[in-house]
């Protein structure tokens, strides 16, 4: 029983690993393609753009009971954001399980709603691949 667990354990330590590994794999194959495959990264302006593009879309949500992540990832979804839930969680534990009661967005931009939703927690956020990600706020002194 104690080696089918500790098999398991290095299983999904191996998993893990692999899947954080992936993307970068795929990145450096395309380097050592060579110089004819390799392509030049959109200045930092055409993704700040489109960020903001979607930042400021409109969203509309309501729930009567909710933990902050699927609210999170339930706008992210409305704008076309993928929520990540492992970097986000390992970043904010516990409060990003805290349970939000009563949240009513009716036609905000996205940029406004998730700032209500967060901000009573502590939590901010940040965009990275497309992908949003939460993270403890500083406090103020």
């Amino acid at each position: 029983m104690r080696a089918r667990l500790v098999f398991g354990m290095m299983a999904i330590a191996g998993i893990e690993a692999w899947s954080l590994a992936a993307p970068l794999q795929a990145q450096v194959t395309q380097l050592q393609a060579g110089p004819a495959s390799v392509q030049a990264p959109p200045p930092a302006n055409a993704v700040t753009q489109v960020a903001d593009n979607r930042l400021d879309a409109k969203v509309t949500y309501g729930i009567t009971q909710k933990r902050v992540q699927g609210v999170v990832s339930a706008l992210g979804q409305q704008v076309g954001l993928r929520y990540n839930w492992r970097k986000s969680y390992r970043h904010t534990r516990p409060a990003c399980l805290r349970v939000l009661y009563n949240v009513e967005i009716e036609d905000e931009p996205f940029r406004q709603a998730i700032a209500e939703v967060l901000r009573p927690v502590g939590l901010g956020y940040r965009i990275e691949n497309d992908e949003i990600v939460l993270y403890r706020q500083r406090r103020q002194k």
